[in-house]
């Protein structure tokens, strides 16, 4: 029993070792913060046309998906970033912030452009009413 002690003793937190920690979050925020502006620069642009919608993929850079080819639309979140998952009926799925839900004119431009049928502009709406 006493092994086991100094065994869960090696774990109890110290003043020193707060501090390593601390020093090391320190330490990671040059590393950390030019991925997550990478991550927040991929969910930032997105393109709305008469034709369908532009954002960025999941894999691939970009992903251009025709109003008439939404299959579904889901929550996804990518490194605690929330966002909107377009999925369309084959090819890649489209990515893009929960903020431009939240933006009362885009929701506009694509209840304009998509109607009020699409599963895109159905999750828009959704998405105000609970935020």
């Amino acid at each position: 029993m006493a092994e086991m002690g100094r065994l869960l003793g090696v774990f109890r937190p110290t003043r020193e070792s707060d501090r390593r920690w601390a020093g090391a979050l320190i330490d990671a925020i040059p590393v950390a913060a030019p991925i997550v502006l990478f991550l927040m620069r991929r969910l930032g642009a997105v393109s709305v046309h008469e034709n369908g919608i532009v954002a960025p993929g999941f894999w691939r850079s970009r992903a251009s998906i025709a109003w008439d080819r939404i299959a579904s639309v889901g929550l996804h979140s990518n490194s605690g970033i929330d966002a909107l998952r377009v999925k369309q009926r084959s090819g890649p799925d489209a990515l893009f912030s929960l903020d431009f839900a939240r933006n009362p004119e885009f929701v506009r431009l694509v209840k304009a452009c998509a109607g009020t049928e699409n599963p895109l502009t159905a999750a828009l709406m959704r998405t105000r009413t609970i935020s």
